[in-house]
């Protein structure tokens, strides 16, 4: 006799079974390698009647998202509605309430999985996201109101920030590459956000210092224009030849092969970067925080002279250039702030809490997904993201500074 819902059990708690089932299957197995007969098993019901409450697998994610969300939605909503805390209690009670979420995704597989498998039910939970962004400004502006939160950022400001970074903590790409996990990389950039990384005491202002550009050869400097607005397949010698006025022998007479001009900007600018800040020494109190602006900046100038339309081009027609130009780009970042961290944790600079390779994620993260990106634009409006509030934001937080300790966030 089939298992029908109206005789056993009824409906709507065979569907909540069904979603509560698969959730822990799709954390523990993926989503793709969890078959609806798997399923039907774990429940103890056929396929048949699995597919009369869902009619298709997609179906069932789509219900365990939307069970997820309406949890989170339940369990801070008494956060942000309690008044008779202070907004930075109630910032570092969210973290608490979340970080959960984070901590059941076992490996970035698991994400990459659902994105691909599931592209749209991947959409709905990023809308999800960008709409739950609307409340924590509102809870945010309550603390600027209030005298909590600093009123030199314009709040619009805080959540792009937040946005960008929080978004890549559930990124395939971004956990593959680093060695803390998705939990670790959200806690610790709601700790950077909270508290910033500089401790009060030791805070100095920061002045941007001047980083030229690169003075680059004519015959590199026009193919650098050219490979940035057009690509590096769609660029020939021909067009850098007629952008500088020369014969295409001219041009073969100093670099034989259009992949040499391509090949010898990646090392100049590497070279140049490195060279750049090899001397910063963060040795100092009274310097080091001017010397790991001048570290960041020195990486967002040299860097923002090679664009995404120049390296992404490059990554399909010569590999193993762009690779070794990444490859190089993550390696030596990683080196000088290593070198930073060790400096600050010695002169008591960086914060007790602060973990190296957090701090290297989360500065990766701005560095790459905020600063070296065309334009990083508020969710409320048009306008951009300035860098200097980028680096305020890293450096101080997004919380004045009080005499008495911060809360923690609860990890």
């Amino acid at each position: 006799m089939e298992d029908a819902p109206s005789s056993e059990q009824p409906e709507q708690s065979l569907r909540d079974n069904i979603v509560s089932r698969a959730l822990e299957a799709f954390v523990h197995g993926g989503y793709s390698r969890t078959s609806t007969d798997a399923i039907s098993r774990m429940l103890g019901i056929s396929k048949k009647t699995l597919y009369k409450v869902f009619p298709s697998k997609e179906d069932i994610l789509r219900s365990v998202v939307r069970m997820a969300t309406r949890s989170i939605e339940e369990r801070t909503a008494a956060i942000y509605n309690d008044h008779s805390k202070s907004v930075a209690d109630r910032l570092c009670a969210l973290v608490a309430q979340i970080s959960p979420i984070y901590a059941r995704i076992r490996s970035p597989q698991l994400l990459l999985d659902f994105q691909r498998a599931a592209p749209t039910v991947w959409d709905e939970l990023r809308k999800w996201r960008i709409e739950r962004y609307v409340t924590l400004k509102n809870l945010l502006e309550e603390g600027v109101s209030s005298g909590e939160i600093r009123n030199d950022i314009a709040v619009d400001d805080i959540i792009s920030v937040y946005a960008v970074l929080v978004d890549k903590c559930m990124d395939y790409a971004t956990l593959e590459e680093s060695s803390v996990s998705s939990v670790q990389l959200y806690q610790g950039l709601m700790d950077v956000l909270l508290h910033g990384v500089v401790i009060p005491s030791h805070r100095t202002s920061v002045h941007a210092p001047t980083i030229t550009a690169l003075d680059r050869p004519p015959i590199l400097a026009a193919s650098l224009a050219l490979f940035n607005k057009f690509g590096y397949t769609k660029t020939s010698a021909d067009e850098i030849a007629r952008s500088l006025g020369i014969s295409k022998r001219t041009l073969y007479e100093q670099y034989m092969k259009k992949a040499h001009i391509a090949t010898t900007l990646l090392i100049q600018t590497a070279r140049e970067v490195d060279r750049l800040c090899e001397p910063l020494t963060f040795a100092h109190q009274d310097t080091y925080h001017q010397d790991l602006h001048t570290l960041l900046t020195t990486y967002v100038s040299m860097l923002r002279e090679i664009t995404p339309t120049f390296t992404d081009d490059l990554a399909a027609a010569l590999p193993r250039q762009e690779a070794a130009f990444m490859n190089w780009r993550r390696t030596s970042f990683e080196y000088h702030v290593s070198r930073a961290y060790a400096e600050g944790k010695r002169l008591e600079t960086l914060r007790a809490n602060t973990d190296t390779s957090m701090l290297i994620a989360l500065l990766r993260l701005a560095l790459e997904n905020i600063l070296l990106q065309p334009t990083t634009k508020r969710l409320a409006g048009s306008s951009t993201v300035a860098d200097e509030t980028v680096f305020t934001i890293l450096y101080d937080g997004i919380l004045q500074r009080r005499a008495q300790s911060l809360p923690q966030p609860t990890h």
